[in-house]
């Protein structure tokens, strides 16, 4: 076997394997007993049977900064997390996609920060006093949902007026202002 070949038959291995529904098993499996392990081992921390948090990581086969991230409480497990797929309901969301067309139309692309702004706007109006953000990637998936919509690249107005201003269109407006004046009798210490 040629060492490209052998690289293609690993490459489809490693492609059926994490295809097929055993590894997803796998996987899930995985994520609950690490779950149940830092549970584990924060409770040992709390109940004072270990005195460092490395040594109860090492203790428990844990990450030592998952272990630190847990016990400040900053970052919950990923099966505690909120989410925010759906934290626009659909009216809201019809709304943000009836903002895109309109931006579409005047060939304005709407900016990431803006649609994000936009979304939080809307979930504000809904609840004034306890209302929940989307988070700084949910623009980003929307658009993905969202196929319709894209993100363009912005055109400075510098290149729209260079390509929309030639010799002919600027003529043609010089004309037809001296058109207006003799038409109107406006005076040239007028204007």
């Amino acid at each position: 076997m040629t060492y490209i070949s052998q690289m293609t038959f690993f490459s489809l291995y490693v492609f059926n394997l994490f295809s097929s529904q055993s590894f997803n098993h796998i996987m899930s499996e995985y994520y609950i007993n690490l779950k149940y392990r830092i549970e584990e081992t924060t409770d040992a921390i709390h109940d004072n049977e270990y005195k460092f948090a490395s040594i109860a990581a090492q203790t428990f086969e844990v990450s030592v900064r998952t272990l630190q991230r847990r016990l400040v409480e900053t970052h919950t497990s990923l099966f505690e997390r909120e989410s925010h797929e759906y934290v626009l309901n659909t009216e809201q969301r019809e709304t943000i996609c009836i903002y895109l067309t309109r931006l579409n139309k005047l060939s304005i692309s709407a900016r990431l920060r803006h649609l994000r702004k936009a979304a939080n706007f809307l979930l504000q109006q809904t609840n004034f006093v306890n209302f929940s953000r989307v988070e700084q990637h949910w623009s980003v998936r929307f658009l993905q949902q969202n196929c319709q919509f894209f993100k363009r690249k912005q055109t400075s107005l510098v290149a729209d007026r260079k390509t929309s201003l030639t010799v002919e269109v600027t003529k043609q407006h010089f004309y037809d202002f001296q058109d207006v004046l003799i038409k109107y009798a406006i005076q040239s210490n007028d204007i």
